[in-house]
């Protein structure tokens, strides 16, 4: 059972309550969170959500952990470098097209 003000909010003066902004602003930052770049936002983040599933025995689990972080931070570090090198070569490629036109112009003159 919801109280009397809420459920009559739309006939009240005043501004929409909290409770209405707060669902509007959530949808808009789930829609902002995912437009983000692909080489800027960490993979590793938004996968390691925990979820139920066995466990190993401590003295295992520290060697399983380790491992399984190391080779995803490689992973993660190895897909950063290959945006950083594709960037870099794009802008590259850019230069040299402009380089190559403005030559063209200036010989052709």
């Amino acid at each position: 059972m919801s109280s009397y003000a809420y459920t009559n909010r739309s006939k009240l003066p005043g501004r929409a309550s909290t409770l209405d902004t707060v669902e509007g602003s959530q949808r808009a930052f789930d829609a902002k969170s995912q437009k983000t770049e692909p080489g800027r936002a960490s993979t590793m983040v938004t996968q390691d959500r925990p979820h139920p599933a066995p466990h190993p025995s401590p003295d295992m689990a520290q060697e399983v952990d380790r491992t399984t972080f190391n080779q995803r931070w490689q992973e993660e570090a190895r897909a950063a470098r290959k945006a950083v090198f594709l960037t870099t070569r794009k802008a590259q490629t850019q230069d040299q097209t402009r380089a190559k036109i403005f030559n063209r112009t200036v010989t052709r003159s």
